[in-house]
C-alpha cells in the first residue's frame, strides 16, 4: 500500500508532537526569580554550585541572586536528590556558586518553599577553575 504524502506528513506531525510531549512532560520547571542585589554574572557548572541547608551554613559573604521555585509533573517520580540536582543547574546558568535550601536536603521541597541562589565571592576562583577542568575532559 502507498501512503499519500498529506497522510505520511500527518502521521509524522502526530509522533513528533507526540515525542514532544512525553520529552518535555516528565522534568522539573524550575523558576527563578530575580533578586535586587542580582548581578550580572557568567555561568557556571552544575558541579561548581555548593549547596547549603541553612544560611547559617555558609561561612564567607555571600551575595543572593535570585530565589529559585521548582515543581514537576504529577505522574513523576521525585527524589529530594534530583529536586537539587535541577536547582543546581538553574543556578550555574545564574552565575551562582552556592544554593541555599532552607530545608534539609533530604527531604523534599514544597512548590511553595524557595531556595536561594548565592554567588560567594571567596569561592568564585574555585568554581571558574573546577568548569574549566571539566570543560577540558569533555
Amino acid at each position: 500500500m502507498v501512503m499519500r504524502s498529506g497522510a505520511r506528513r500527518r502521521i509524522y506531525a502526530v509522533l513528533g508532537l507526540a515525542t514532544t510531549l512525553i520529552a518535555s512532560g516528565c522534568r522539573y520547571h524550575v523558576e527563578a526569580s530575580p533578586l535586587k542585589t542580582y548581578i550580572k554574572r557568567p555561568e557556571t557548572c552544575v558541579e561548581a554550585v555548593t549547596v547549603y541547608e541553612r544560611a547559617d551554613d555558609v561561612k564567607r559573604r555571600f551575595v543572593p541572586l535570585a530565589e529559585l521555585s521548582i515543581w514537576a509533573p504529577g505522574d513523576m517520580v521525585v527524589t529530594p536528590a534530583s529536586q537539587v540536582e535541577a536547582q543546581q543547574g538553574t543556578a550555574a546558568t545564574w552565575g551562582a556558586n552556592g544554593l541555599i535550601l532552607e530545608h534539609p536536603r533530604n527531604a523534599l521541597q514544597s512548590p511553595s518553599d524557595k531556595t536561594l541562589a548565592i554567588f560567594v565571592p571567596a569561592d568564585s576562583a574555585l568554581a571558574m577553575a573546577m568548569c574549566a577542568q571539566l570543560r577540558a575532559r569533555r
